[in-house]
């Protein structure tokens, strides 16, 4: 299956997926809970999350740990991290994701971890996103750990990655990570 077909289809699926709120939630959960077991076992500092839209597995609930948080802010098609906390003021940005409203931006290299969501990734840790390729840009030079964040039904078989494509380093899902 090419990419964008797949993208289209794991879509459609997501999106069905959250009508079920409870469903969605419960799951999410279990996500998150992992991606917070993840990042104890790396005894990283800081993280940089995303706040999920369109049913993207939601991992704010790392922030239930002692770190330091930022997000992504997209400026044009360059991603920049600003800091997050609970208590930040958010408001639209591109793409319907919700950013700082004032941002205050920190120097990317000073992350550790960064959790990325995705369409689709495969079990060699090849990650689909939108095919804007924002985040393939801001990881391309970072020397951190990187881990995508979806659910069970969007691990397929195999993916053709683009030269391009930044290889993840941990998958995250309701089941564990690998």
């Amino acid at each position: 299956m090419l990419t964008s077909e797949l993208r289209k289809k794991l879509i459609e699926i997501r999106n069905k997926f959250t009508i079920d709120v409870k469903q969605y939630n419960f799951t999410s959960g279990r996500v998150c809970e992992n991606a917070v077991s993840l990042t104890k076992k790396l005894g990283v500092q800081s993280v940089m999350l995303y706040l999920p839209v369109n049913g993207e597995a939601d991992v704010r609930g790392v922030m239930s740990l002692p770190l330091s948080f930022c997000v992504p802010v997209t400026c044009g098609v360059e991603i920049r991290p600003a800091i997050f906390t609970a208590d930040t003021p958010l408001t639209s940005g591109r793409f319907g994701v919700k950013v700082p409203a004032e941002p205050i931006y920190v120097d990317k290299h000073s992350i550790d971890l960064v959790i990325v969501p995705a369409v689709a990734v495969d079990r060699n840790k090849n990650r689909v996103g939108y095919g804007k390729g924002c985040y393939d840009r801001f990881l391309a030079d970072m020397d951190c750990v990187k881990a995508a964040a979806v659910f069970d039904f969007q691990v397929v078989d195999n993916l053709e990655p683009m030269p391009h494509d930044v290889k993840m380093d941990y998958i995250v899902t309701e089941s564990g990570y690998f």
